[in-house]
């Protein structure tokens, strides 16, 4: 539509009307004139620039990610039966990049045994060894793994049962020993540590391991010769 328009004024030559041959009016019946301020221009829609793009909506299931940005129809507005802008006034775009996807824990293998606690008043041991949820780690809201990371075991057979020490019998006495000086004498007999014997830690036996004892009676003491005295002279 053209912004500009006329209008136009009628007249009639009847003010008075010509009669008994009088002549007619002079000029011209019609007049145009400019109305503009009436009218409006015709203006068609004009889309707006994007604008920013919406925070991303994510699929943790797929690790996928949509996001949008809008633009509006007023660069300029269609006016004056001016024809809207063409297309959609919606964008949407793919924003992958800033989702992740939900990943549920999964154990590793179960690590070596540790060394051996031993409990030696009992001789027993118990060792442990332990796994990590990270085959895969858990992410993006993912549960964690289900069960025990670490794992108790026994290691009896590498542990030992603390004993005591404990003494056998005397045994028998050894020969005498005599100093014939003083007609004394001594004798020695011995015991072992091995009913049982100490082991793992165990206390040795306590006292000693021989016992010194008398034999006088079996021994005699020294005595040198000496002379009486002189007898009788015999016959000549």
């Amino acid at each position: 539509w053209s912004k500009t328009r006329r209008m136009v004024f009628l007249g009639r030559c009847n003010s008075p009307s010509p009669s008994c041959h009088g002549s007619s009016c002079s000029g011209s019946s019609t007049m145009s004139g400019s109305c503009d301020s009436q009218c409006c221009r015709t203006t068609h829609g004009g889309w707006s620039s994007w604008g920013g793009w919406s925070s991303c909506s994510c699929n943790h299931a797929t690790g996928t990610g949509t996001w949008t940005r809008t633009r509006s129809c007023n660069s300029p507005s269609p006016s004056c039966h001016g024809s809207s802008c063409s297309g959609s006034s919606t964008m949407s775009g793919s924003c992958d990049s800033q989702c992740c996807r939900t990943t549920h824990g999964g154990w590793s293998s179960w690590g070596g045994w540790s060394s051996c606690s031993c409990n030696h008043a009992t001789g027993t041991g118990t060792w442990t060894r332990t796994r990590s949820c990270n085959s895969p780690s858990p992410s993006c809201g993912g549960s964690s793994c289900s069960g025990s990371s670490s794992m108790s075991g026994s290691c009896d057979s590498q542990c030992c049962r603390t004993t005591h020490g404990g003494w056998s019998s005397w045994g028998g006495w050894s020969s005498c020993s005599c100093n014939h000086a003083t007609g004394t004498g001594t004798w020695t007999r011995t015991r072992s540590c091995n009913s049982p014997s100490p082991s793992c830690g165990g206390n040795p036996c306590p006292g000693s391991a021989t016992e010194t004892g008398q034999c006088n009676d079996q021994c005699c003491l020294t005595v040198h010769g000496g002379m009486t005295e002189w007898g009788e002279w015999n016959q000549c």
